[in-house]
């Protein structure tokens, strides 16, 4: 059987890309394809086995690297463009228009659905925040509007979808109407590990994060400018970075992308860790969890699919400075109250081992039906 692997694009690593890597584990001999791939070595090695992948004519476009979302209105031309005739299962995994590749009817097509397009349905008006230009923004919206009616119509392209959350089962069913099996994403629990050692004297909470406008970092930034006697390290990088930057307080350092046993060490030794966005899941408060430190999160979304109340975490109520301020103190006042291992225990359920039965079990019941 010939399996071909659909992803958006590779730029970097991040959530979808953590799946990715866990469904080509499942699939080692499948050919990828994507609009875009500009992965360095190190990631090309650690999400794709080192393998090659199938791109389309955007990566050939000038500065398709650094400015690749604002060939948008190109999406749908690009993920079209694969011939994939030849396979018998495709496998997208979509967060904008993967699973609008063409199949024909003697294929399987099974899309894992990270989140229905954000730009066309939830995220429009933030997306043409960014557009400077009148002109530029009206003809995008337009195109916007466009993508979303395609987006719609390619999900009858798909013979079966899964959801990374119940909260994403539930978006696939109003936007698409469609029913959606969850399989939830997974963290390697085998590297993110609690701190044995003593904690250090320093007490810090920790941010690792894109720096982009949806992840609301600048929320978090306004909250601790309130709490000068709370420490905080936000990891990251994107196009917010001077911004954030400008804004940071005394008791905040930012820090760019660190090599990863960097991170892992930490994640490990911090207090809590902070998200701020509305996520579809949150692979990072998996991994907070897996190091055995608790989580501080708003109470929406995948976030209540992750994290435990009072057990795991803490969850504030409203996407606000203020709101976010009130939780940093209300967990902080808990921190000795929080288990380790009860913690650790809760990110267990979501191992690498576990992602890749569910996957594998779901396609060969799929495939043995048709």
């Amino acid at each position: 059987m010939r399996i071909a692997l659909v992803h958006d694009w590779f730029i970097g690593l991040g959530g979808s890309e953590q799946v990715f890597k866990q469904i080509l584990a499942c699939y080692p001999n499948a050919d990828i394809f994507c609009l875009i791939d500009h992965l360095n070595p190190n990631q090309r090695e650690y999400i794709l086995q080192g393998k090659k992948t199938n791109t389309s004519f955007l990566q050939r476009l000038p500065f398709s690297k650094r400015i690749y979302r604002y060939f948008l209105p190109l999406f749908r031309r690009g993920i079209e463009s694969f011939d994939l005739s030849g396979y018998d299962l495709i496998i997208s995994s979509s967060h904008a228009v993967a699973k609008g590749v063409i199949t024909g009817k003697d294929q399987m097509h099974i899309c894992y659905c990270h989140t229905p397009m954000r730009y066309a349905w939830d995220l429009k008006t933030e997306y043409l925040k960014e557009i400077k230009s009148n002109t530029l923004r009206k003809r995008l919206s337009a195109q916007l509007d466009k993508i979303k009616k395609w987006d719609l119509e390619t999900a009858s392209n798909v013979n079966y979808f899964i959801a990374n959350s119940k909260y994403i089962a539930k978006r696939i069913k109003k936007n698409y109407k469609r029913e959606a099996h969850v399989i939830y994403p997974s963290a390697n629990t085998n590297l993110f590990v609690p701190n044995n050692k003593q904690k250090n004297d320093e007490g810090y909470a920790i941010v690792v994060s894109r720096m982009v406008p949806y992840k609301k970092l600048d929320i978090i930034l306004n909250a601790y400018a309130q709490l000068p006697n709370h420490k905080l390290k936000i990891v990251g990088t994107g196009p917010m970075r001077k911004k954030l930057e400008a804004m940071a307080s005394p008791n905040v350092e930012i820090m760019p992308y660190q090599p990863f046993k960097n991170l892992v060490e930490l994640i490990k030794n911090a207090d809590f860790f902070i998200l701020a966005a509305n996520e579809d899941f949150g692979i990072t408060s998996i991994e907070a969890q897996a190091c055995g430190i608790p989580v501080l999160a708003l109470e929406k979304g995948g976030y209540l699919e992750s994290v435990v109340a009072d057990k795991t975490g803490v969850f504030y109520s409203e996407q606000t400075s203020e709101s976010i301020a009130k939780g940093v103190l209300e967990i902080s006042s808990k921190l000795d109250a929080f288990d380790k291992e009860t913690i650790r225990a809760n990110a267990e359920l979501f191992s690498e081992e576990r992602f890749r039965m569910a996957l594998k079990s779901f396609v060969d019941e799929k495939l043995v039906k048709a």
